[in-house]
């Protein structure tokens, strides 16, 4: 059982990760320089739900925590200037 639970959490970290790149699709080759170990390509495909091979956990947890930073940023700097 704790494989079936290691397996739907990178599911559901994978469809996270894509829902955030199709919000962000202007800002790929700005997420792929930022993330270490991370392509253009990489990025692209995960975004667009096509490629060879199933994209890592870590990753995917690695553009995760990079798109969660950089959306917290974000709205400390909205907040601020309102």
């Amino acid at each position: 059982q704790r494989f079936e639970e290691c397996v739907m959490a990178e599911k559901d970290l994978l469809d996270e990760v894509q829902e955030a790149l199709n919000a962000r699709k202007g800002e790929w080759r700005q997420i792929a320089k930022a993330v270490q170990g991370v392509s253009y390509s990489w990025v692209s495909q995960v975004g667009r739900g096509k490629y060879g091979s199933a994209p890592t956990y870590s990753r995917l947890k690695a553009v995760a925590d990079y798109l969660e930073m950089t959306k917290k940023a974000a709205l400390d700097i909205l907040i601020w200037t309102l």
